[in-house]
């Protein structure tokens, strides 16, 4: 691993290494006596000691992900094939030219000249990653990685291999920042659609590619940037820009020698605005982030101390009557909370159900007002046009009809989200401080009352109608058509058409009740999981404080005095890195 400090983002230099030693003090001072805080601390400071922005490429199986970053990276580095062929995840930073295979135990060894990278990383080769292998470290002298920039190829989600699913929600966990690669072959899968979702619930910069355009001619690339941009959008809950390349064509011309050119689509925009963001965002967003994270992790460990510091004033059985009169509480509010949640679940349900007989009507309303126009066009177009007439007729009543209950439902859903939530977040905020004030008085400790954060805006992302009508009927029945009498022909076309009308109304209602389900219940368990970790934390600190007051009780004077000068350091760390934060605020 090669540390660029001199080299990476000079303007937070001096922030950067303030930082790092913040860390440094703060795990000192927490100690294995508290080791959550000390492992937390320990970690933002390894992540900024490195300077190192992982940005992962992630995507489904089969859609060029290697093959985009060798086109990166400008030389065929990774194994690419016709299968599921990434076993593990192959991260590639700027350093002199070698690879590094580092194993689950932590070992570490050179590739040999002789050995294939393959041998490691491909599921052929690798399978089920039985070889136990934690990762592979490639370094390259490319400008591109000099910033900082750390990219990693993935195994591809929804392959054969189960694990690679597993393997590539752990690099969603720990990336900075991600690339999702789409194909114009396969675009928009239910399986990316969750992994956007991942990436929007975790806030994470996210850049958007469609792979193999060159397949594609103009008309239908025009037509897969719109429908591409437009699922991820509502996924997203916002716009996003969409980089249309061919990465083979892009790894050929940089193998030969040339920059790559209109061949590779937008590759070489994706190229300066992937380094335009290290360049300028990314650095500030990381500090940003660490600075959020001990600030945190300093609150955790005060709390802690004044908890532990506030038990030592009992003996040893009040400590033990008091920590279990808090367990049987916080037991007792968990088994409330827990109703509520119930309670949550078949409210939103609700909101579901009340939104699913909308569509319905709707779909009844549209087909109602769209079905004389449908006729009126009938009289009046000649029949060689009457069906595509008729199925741009159908097209447009459902974009019309379904666009405005979209606007008018997403107004009801989240208001009903939003009221719903805010009850939960209510009781679950009272819950919590009721815990807080029982410690308080327990223990004879002032810990102030929390406010839980408010719920999240929600709303763009709770309707996501990817209106597609399929083209009417096969050559065979056109040409059937074509032999009747025409005043027969075109009954059955207008006849099909309005069938078609009710049918394709039906299924995008159908479409939009199903995906308000899915949202409805993503949010719901994201949010209840907020809720129960904040009920979680309090009253683990709380029994964590009173088992370590016990332990501390029935030491001898020696090892108390001793646990005292720790507590006084930590006490000590928690000033200096707060100094810290407040110089860089």
């Amino acid at each position: 691993m090669t540390n660029r400090s001199a080299a990476v983002m000079p303007e937070f230099g001096e922030d950067r290494a303030e930082l790092e030693r913040a860390c440094a003090t703060l795990a000192q001072g927490a100690g294995p006596a508290h080791g959550e805080v000390m492992r937390g601390a320990s970690r933002v400071g390894a992540r900024l000691a490195e300077h190192r922005f992982h940005v992962s490429v992630l995507g489904e199986f089969k859609h060029g992900k290697s093959t985009l970053l060798d086109a990166l990276v400008g030389e065929a580095l990774l194994p690419t094939g016709v299968v599921p062929v990434t076993a593990v995840p192959t991260e590639i930073s700027f350093g002199p030219p070698g690879t590094t295979i580092v194993q689950a135990d932590g070992s570490r060894r050179l590739l040999r000249i002789e050995e294939d990278l393959a041998d490691f990383v491909t599921e052929s080769a690798n399978p089920a990653n039985t070889r136990r292998i934690a990762r592979v470290e490639v370094q390259r002298e490319v400008p591109l990685l000099a910033s900082g920039l750390v990219l990693v190829d993935t195994p591809g989600v929804g392959s054969l291999h189960g694990h690679s699913d597993l393997i590539a929600g752990l690099a969603l966990k720990e990336t900075d920042a991600a690339v999702v690669v789409l194909s114009a072959d396969a675009p928009f899968s239910e399986r990316e659609r969750l992994l956007s979702e991942s990436l929007a619930e975790r806030g994470s910069p996210t850049f958007f590619v469609l792979n193999k355009i060159d397949h594609l001619n103009l008309d239908e690339l025009d037509q897969m940037r719109s429908f591409v941009s437009a699922a991820v959008a509502a996924q997203l809950g916002r716009p996003v820009r969409l980089f249309c390349l061919a990465a083979l064509p892009a790894l050929k011309a940089r193998q030969s020698g040339r920059e790559p050119g209109v061949e590779a689509g937008e590759f070489g925009d994706f190229e300066q605005e992937l380094s335009r963001f290290v360049r300028t965002d990314m650095a500030r967003a990381g500090l940003e982030t660490a600075r959020h994270e001990l600030a945190r992790l300093a609150g955790d460990l005060e709390e802690a101390l004044d908890l532990g510091e506030a038990a030592l004033k009992f003996d040893v059985d009040a400590i033990a009557e008091r920590a279990e009169r808090f367990r049987l509480a916080a037991f007792e509010e968990g088994r409330a909370f827990a109703d509520e949640r119930l309670l949550f679940a078949r409210d939103l349900a609700g909101v579901s159900e009340r939104v699913a007989s909308d569509l319905s009507r709707v779909a009844r309303r549209v087909e109602a007002e769209w079905a004389p126009r449908m006729q009126s066009l009938a009289e009046s177009v000649p029949f060689s046009r009457l069906e595509n007439e008729l199925h741009h007729l159908v097209t447009q009543a459902i974009g019309e009809g379904f666009e405005t209950v979209r606007a008018e439902e997403t107004d009801v859903v989240d208001a009903a989200w939003r009221e719903v939530a805010e009850r939960l977040r209510l009781k679950t905020e009272v819950r919590v401080n009721e815990l807080r004030r029982l410690a308080s008085g327990l223990f004879e400790v002032f810990l102030p009352q929390v406010r839980l954060g408010a719920v999240r805006e929600e709303r763009e992302r709770f309707f996501s109608l990817v209106l597609w009508v399929e083209a009417p009927g096969d050559t065979v029945v056109r040409l059937i058509l074509w032999l009747l009498p025409r005043r027969a022909a075109r009954r059955i076309v207008v006849r099909k058409a309005l069938a078609r009308l009710g049918d394709e109304l039906e299924k995008h209602a159908g479409r939009a009740r199903s995906d308000l389900a899915r949202r409805l219940d993503a949010a719901r368990i994201r949010f209840e999981k907020a809720m129960a970790a904040e009920m979680d934390r309090t009253a683990t600190s709380v029994a964590e404080a009173a088992r370590r007051a016990m332990a501390m009780r029935q030491e001898a004077e020696a090892e108390q005095d001793r646990r005292h000068a720790e507590d006084g350091a930590a006490r000590e760390a928690i000033r200096d890195v707060r100094a810290v934060l407040s110089r860089q605020s």
